[in-house]
């Protein structure tokens, strides 16, 4: 399997995310929001865009997306042009 990293813990980088790691990949993701990477942490889903939906535990919350990238075989971006500066 595949170690994945994905940055943009919005409904599309969410949901690919969840999608990949009930494939069994090892997935990464992160956002430039802390207070909503940490809700997604505390309740294992992402209650504002995808609620109901609870995360495998191959499904790993990360605090940048260095750390998402780091080790990836795959990287995928879900971001705006604008926020995307914000996390490098």
């Amino acid at each position: 399997m595949k170690t994945i990293g994905v940055i943009g813990a919005g409904s599309w980088g969410t949901a690919l995310a969840i999608t990949l790691s009930n494939k069994g990949h090892n997935v990464k993701i992160c956002d430039v929001n802390a207070e909503h990477l940490a809700e997604m942490r505390t309740n294992r889903e992402n209650v504002r865009y995808l609620p109901g939906i609870k995360f495998c535990d191959n499904l790993h919350m990360v605090d940048s997306a260095q750390e998402a990238l780091e080790g990836a075989d795959v990287a995928l971006f879900f971001r705006t042009g604008t926020t995307l500066q914000k996390c490098f």
